[in-house]
């Protein structure tokens, strides 16, 4: 069971003389303030964006289980595992401040009024946007997510010197009431580069794309990447097909097996075979990337693109 009792250790010795004389604003605010300087611990490495485990436990230290935390850039990922007890109910809480959780007048969690349940192990999946609301500019990376996790037991499934249930280790909450909540930092995707292939233009039909020059001059049309995403713009001006890319798309930044831009023209469509105008890299002039080709109608604008992050 991974240890960060000599965590909690530490904080007790610091504040323990004061916790019974506060009433519940003060000590929960006053945990609150100790938390932010805490960071998860990844499972198996130093790696903030690995999965990371916080055992559940009894009231007497019993492990009985964990839950597993991980988040991609949409949600946050709580995987709730355990033994052999036979659950009668998992309760979750997560929030950006703690104080924000369901309590009592006296500050004790209320696991009843979670707003997420089920009858066994199972998992849940929050979205981020949820749970943060986000200024232009801003990521999730770095933020703390306060959980409070609880699994209530079968009567007979724990020993009578002990409690039915269990808490996600961590911070304790600082009143009368046992119990623990656990303090997930946010981590951003791994850095990387992915391959892409991307049509540029409008649709024709579905999931094909040409590039429509037929109405003054084309103008600006999107570029589709074959995972959904808008990649950027491509844009047709006097022999010119000029392309704009959305931030963390671009063209390969070595010489890929096949060629960055494949440009097939067209005089009508559908129905007639295409010429080949252009294959090859593209021509990096300042802010400029551009292939040279000669006038048709349509183009099928073919492009091997990488998505970084």
């Amino acid at each position: 069971m991974k240890k960060m009792f000599f965590l909690t250790a530490m904080a007790m010795l610091i504040t323990g003389s004061v916790f019974w004389g506060c009433n519940k604003e003060e000590v929960l605010e006053l945990f609150e303030n100790e938390e932010v300087m805490l960071k998860s611990a990844a499972i198996g490495a130093e790696n903030e964006c690995l999965p990371v485990s916080y055992s559940l436990v009894t009231q007497k230290n019993w492990e009985v289980g964990q839950i597993i935390v991980s988040n991609d850039e949409y949600d946050l990922t709580v995987i709730f595992t355990g033994n052999e007890l036979a659950v009668s109910e998992l309760q979750l809480w997560v929030g950006k401040k703690a104080l924000k959780v369901p309590m009592n007048r006296q500050g004790i969690p209320v696991p009843g009024k979670f707003p997420w349940k089920a009858s066994d192990y199972t998992t849940f999946q929050i979205p981020l946007s949820g749970l943060f609301k986000l200024l232009p500019g801003e990521s999730y990376d770095g933020k703390n997510v306060y959980i409070f996790a609880h699994v209530e037991f079968e009567e007979s499934e724990i020993n009578s010197n002990d409690s039915m249930s269990a808490w996600s280790e961590g911070m304790p909450f600082g009143t009368k009431r046992w119990g623990s909540y656990s303090v997930y930092t946010v981590c951003a995707r791994q850095k990387g580069c992915s391959p892409h292939k991307a049509l540029g233009g409008n649709t024709l039909d579905e999931g094909v794309y040409y590039y429509d020059n037929t109405s003054i001059g084309g103008g600006s049309q999107n570029i589709y990447a074959d995972n959904e995403k808008v990649a950027g713009t491509v844009r047709y001006n006097s022999g010119t097909i000029s392309f704009s890319f959305n931030q963390e798309w671009m063209f390969p930044a070595l010489l890929p097996s096949a060629p960055s831009v494949v440009v097939y023209g067209y005089t009508d469509l559908p129905g007639v075979e295409p010429d080949l105008v252009f294959e090859g890299e593209p021509t990096f002039n300042q802010e400029l990337i551009t292939v040279d080709v000669a006038f048709y109608n349509y183009y099928k604008i073919e492009l091997n693109l990488q998505e970084c992050y």
